[in-house]
């Protein structure tokens, strides 16, 4: 079904942060290993491509370490939990703003499997629409001529 468009509507892309723990039932290492970071990717990559073949939207994201804290009595470790945040963006060239709730429901699809992969019991997705977005790719020329500068 096709998203009825404002035309006052300036929104040109999605983006989206999601926080998911990594280690299961709360554990806490001193840092957060390779091998789990491996496991993440792995598990993305898996979730990311099925959802591209099935329905031809990609979610791509990047994955970045953090922690997260709040408070002990509500179950968080000592010192914070080891968490990743999650982020990405449908980009203007790919995802037009028809295809909105889809690709939140793509975002949505992947994080889910991933979690479920990463054995997590709760995650929370933030989804903001973006006004402005600018994409660009530097040309050879133009990375030289930034270098005399």
């Amino acid at each position: 079904m096709e998203q009825k468009l404002d035309p006052a509507d300036k929104t040109t892309a999605i983006t989206w942060t999601a926080v998911m723990g990594i280690h299961p039932s709360y554990a806490r290492r001193k840092v957060i290993p390779m091998v789990l970071m491996a496991d993440l990717t792995n598990a993305w990559e898996v979730a990311m491509e099925r959802q591209f073949q099935e329905n031809d939207i990609l979610v791509s994201c990047t994955i970045s370490p953090s922690m997260t804290i709040y408070p002990q009595s509500m179950g968080c470790p000592n010192r914070g939990e080891e968490t990743v945040i999650l982020s990405g963006s449908s980009h203007p060239g790919f995802v037009s703003r028809s295809m909105f709730d889809a690709y939140i429901a793509a975002v949505e699809s992947v994080v889910r499997e991933v979690a479920e992969a990463m054995d997590q019991e709760s995650v929370r997705i933030d989804f903001t629409e973006t006004t402005r977005s600018v994409h660009f790719e530097l040309k050879k020329a133009d990375k030289d001529s930034q270098e005399d500068s």
